[in-house]
């Protein structure tokens, strides 16, 4: 996260809004109904590059992005163990955590951001807890949840990779334009939830990694240079029709490639970002990346290339059967090397084993 974004800066000055994100309850008066399911996380390591102003505004801020304007998605956190320390010692932490919209986040990005933003268009779900300890440069603080449980209308929908944490000075004095200033390098990069139930998310029930379905594509022209050769990922925009509409990460990507009779390649991203593509028609509708498979050569027109994606973390969980791809050069003329059935599978799709 930058720190000059806007949406958290002017967000962060409003009293109120900081008082209601310390809050342990869900606001409703409903008593919630958290699921069966224990979710934890690995260690997360803040070491500070500044100092603080003061000892009574520094704050963990956790929060995970809407995945658009007007969406339920609100979760809560109960029977939570977060084990947080400062240089060793440790830090006092609620057992129920509710997320609540911040007013002053915003899907739209010409907002002015001096007034709360329409409830539909907020965009960022957050939370704020206290640290109560004044941060030196060089201090360590580590974050750790080692035990939840999920409860809330995006209990099913929420990716809960995506949520993600940072060591924030909310003092009226911290930063450029005050109230939000960023005490390490790493906030909001980590996610603080990577397992269920003792195994990775994207394991099954039964422990076993997920098996992706093989894909066989057999290109429609022969390729002179293979190293053109390109995957584009892409899905629709749900969100705001700019640059600041659906976003999707996918993590530790891996997908083995086959060209012919060739033995199979291993391609592999320690980071896939989808944005929004403003050269779609309409500007802006698909949210989508290309990138190259690293292939050399020359492939003849007919031959197979047979593709099967071997481990990915998709951020947005809810958005994984909706992201479709196909076999496009990665310049000349961007022409597809697939037609027909060939083209927008998902190539998420899981088969039984």
């Amino acid at each position: 996260m930058k720190k000059n974004v806007k949406s958290i800066l002017t967000g962060l000055v409003a009293a109120a809004l900081l008082a209601g994100l310390s809050s342990c309850s869900n606001g409703s008066g409903v008593e919630e109904n958290f699921g069966s399911d224990i979710y934890s996380g690995e260690l997360i390591t803040f070491k500070a590059t500044q100092n603080s102003v003061n000892d009574s505004d520094v704050n963990l801020i956790i929060q995970y992005n809407r995945s658009k304007p007007g969406a339920n998605e609100q979760i809560s956190l109960g029977n939570t163990e977060l084990e947080v320390k400062l240089n060793g010692n440790s830090i006092s932490m609620p057992s129920r955590i509710s997320f609540e919209l911040d007013p002053y986040s915003s899907f739209d990005d010409s907002y002015s951001y001096q007034s709360a933003e329409t409830p539909s268009n907020q965009k960022q779900y957050k939370v704020k807890l206290p640290i109560n300890n004044a941060i030196t440069s060089g201090d360590t603080l580590t974050v750790e949840l080692k035990a939840a449980q999920i409860a809330g209308e995006g209990a099913d929908i929420v990716d809960m990779s995506s949520i993600v944490v940072g060591l924030i000075d909310c003092a009226p004095t911290a930063g450029e334009n005050g109230y939000y200033n960023e005490l390490s390098a790493n906030a909001f990069k980590s996610s603080l939830v990577t397992q269920k139930n003792g195994k990775g998310l994207n394991e099954s029930d039964d422990g076993e990694t997920v098996t992706y379905k093989t894909f066989t594509v057999p290109v429609n022209k022969t390729i002179s240079d293979a190293s053109i050769v390109g995957l584009l990922l892409q899905t629709d925009n749900d969100g705001s029709q700019d640059a600041d509409g659906l976003k999707i990460e996918i993590k530790d990507f891996e997908m083995s490639v086959k060209v012919g009779d060739a033995d199979a390649i291993t391609v592999k991203e320690d980071s896939i970002i989808l944005e929004p593509n403003q050269y779609a028609s309409p500007a802006y509708a698909k949210t989508d990346k290309r990138f190259r498979l690293g292939l050399t050569g020359e492939i003849a027109q007919g031959t197979n290339i047979v593709l099967q994606v071997k481990k990915a973390t998709i951020t947005n969980e809810a958005k994984k059967d909706a992201i479709i791809f196909a076999l496009q050069e990665d310049g000349e003329s961007y022409a597809f090397l697939a037609d027909g059935e060939y083209l927008w599978k998902n190539p998420f799709e899981t088969v039984e084993e």
